[in-house]
């Protein structure tokens, strides 16, 4: 049976319960040994996860830092999610020459919580994660899988004449039929060994259509492209989506409404021979 997460009337809430979830049964098991440990949140948004879930679930030698592409949630960070083993810089990690800024075999371990479903090129992310780790480090992933109502949503926006005229470019993460097995399989030729991935059924409960709206606005990859004048039709758009998505049921003597989805999991190292190191 799918999880049930009660959520509060929040525009900026994401599924914290399977990010707990993952990480308490993950982060236990990583090798936390060495007098320093530094630690990525790649694509950290506003910082909530990373300051309030991640961070207190590490070990107290550990420092972790937080990237993200908006300059002003990166801004928004560092006024708002301060602490001393905790810092935030502005960075792409799909950035194709983001070694100019960063060094190579850095962090020890790396987490990334529902974000590289959205990035254009994951496959440069998903290898400058694994190069900007340390010879046995480790990676943590969560990401939706194409199913869900949201990415439904955004799909059809996309088939409007105007929004593919406009996004005609804009890809989104992976069109596999086996979520599972793509990813299986593009962390291993990227080079990551001891790759474990699953799939995990869940479902959270939002107080109204209203909310989920709110949420989906903060991640709509569409509005920042579109005229003031066209944001209100791709909101009805997306807004008639969602009231008819078989994987949205609504509770009509309350109005809550309950989201069913798909994410996949994905565990693995960053394991480098000595004798291939010496090559």
């Amino acid at each position: 049976m799918a999880q049930r997460v009660e959520v509060p009337s929040n525009p900026a809430y994401i599924e914290k319960a399977d990010i707990i979830e993952a990480l308490e049964k993950h982060i236990r098991k990583f090798d936390w040994r060495g007098e320093e440990c530094v630690v990525l949140d790649a694509d950290c948004g506003l910082g909530e996860v990373t300051k309030d879930i991640l961070l207190p679930l590490l070990p107290q030698h550990a420092t972790l830092i937080g990237w993200d592409s908006s300059g002003e949630k990166i801004e928004y960070c560092k006024k708002v999610r301060k602490d001393e083993r905790l810092s935030f810089h502005e960075i792409d990690v799909q950035f194709v020459d983001l070694f100019f800024n960063w060094r190579f075999d850095y962090f020890h371990k790396i987490f990334s919580f529902y974000c590289i479903h959205w990035m254009q090129n994951y496959r440069r992310s998903l290898g400058n994660m694994y190069s900007l780790l340390k010879n046995n480090g480790d990676i943590l992933l969560i990401f939706l899988t194409p199913d869900n109502p949201m990415y439904r949503a955004f799909e059809r926006v996309k088939q409007f004449p105007l929004y593919e005229r406009l996004f005609s470019n804009f890809s989104w993460f992976y069109k596999a039929p086996e979520p599972v097995g793509f990813i299986r399989r593009l962390l291993d030729e990227i080079g990551f060994s001891h790759v474990y991935c699953w799939m995990k059924m869940s479902s959270t409960v939002y107080p109204s259509f209203d909310v989920y709206m709110d949420v989906i606005d903060k991640v709509n990859p569409y509005l920042d492209g579109l005229h003031p004048n066209q944001i209100g039709e791709c909101r009805r758009t997306i807004w008639h989506c969602i009231r008819h998505d078989p994987q949205i049921t609504e509770d009509e003597s309350t109005g809550e409404i309950t989201v069913n989805y798909s994410l996949v999991i994905a565990v693995a190292k960053k394991v480098i021979k000595e004798e291939t190191k010496e090559k």
